[in-house]
């Protein structure tokens, strides 16, 4: 049997009507509520303990961002919409392949998979002077290696191996190792070795001017790198032939890209 009050009467609040409040303290974590002034209702009234949703795993509410509330049927206020005066960090995921994602503010987070197992971390970084303003802050190196003999010609040579390929255009710490050895001694046989950017060559090159019959050397600088990949080069220039490859290798990782 219905009340003929209780179906007639007024509601004590407006039930599933939706204001425009403020907030005025923000969540600390993702299970913490917030305050809220609803200036319609009372410019100095206070609304704690408000829900609300998140949008992702990484943004929330500020202090006086707008945002819609509602009173649900125990007069209970959550927050249905919060707009922020500008976005915050976000953390995103991708493709290396697929580039950053588009409409980046500063301190956004970005996971990179580069493939075979390796991901990178990446922040941005909007008031960086580089073109390059995703910054690397961690991950996997990438590494290739050749050990087959390779003789050394006189002359700026690249090795048909080893070769690595940068997968996106940046600043690159790149590091080369060789180990050598020199068929007939001989004072006048010296061998360079230095990453080399496509047909040019990179940075400052190790150079090392001995009459032993083997070496090891190794070489590291940072490098922009943008379209090309990277090659192992020598130098070796002398009155004799006879200096072999070993064992080398290249490796690389970003230090900022774009």
């Amino acid at each position: 049997m219905s009340d003929i009050f209780q179906d007639t009467r007024d509601p004590e609040v407006s039930l599933g009507q939706i204001y425009t409040g403020v907030i005025v303290q923000p969540p600390i974590t993702f299970r913490s509520m917030m305050a809220v002034v609803i200036p319609d209702m009372h410019p100095d009234l206070v609304h704690h303990n408000v829900k609300w949703q998140a949008r992702d795993n990484m943004s929330f509410p500020q202090i006086e961002d707008k945002v819609l509330v509602i009173f649900d049927n125990n007069n209970d206020l959550w927050a249905v919409a919060w707009w922020p005066a500008e976005r915050n960090p976000m953390m995103s995921i991708g493709d290396i392949s697929d580039g950053p994602p588009a409409d980046c503010v500063d301190g956004d987070i970005w996971y990179a998979n580069v493939g075979n197992g390796i991901r990178w971390q990446f922040q941005y970084n909007a008031e960086s002077s580089s073109p390059y303003k995703w910054e690397f802050v961690g991950g996997s190196d990438l590494e290739v290696d050749a050990t087959a003999d390779y003789t050394i010609p006189n002359g700026w040579a690249a090795a048909p191996a080893p070769r690595l390929t940068i997968p996106r255009d940046g600043d690159y710490a790149v590091q080369s190792f060789l180990d050598w050895t020199q068929a007939v001694s001989n004072n006048d046989i010296d061998v360079w070795h230095s990453p080399g950017i496509g047909s040019a060559i990179s940075g400052s090159a190790n150079l090392i001017n001995r009459s032993t019959n083997d070496g090891v050397a190794t070489n590291r600088n940072v490098t922009t790198i943008t379209g090309t990949p990277v090659d192992l080069r020598y130098w070796m220039y002398g009155s004799a032939a006879g200096v072999v490859a070993k064992r080398r290798y290249l490796i690389a990782k970003p230090v900022r890209i774009t």
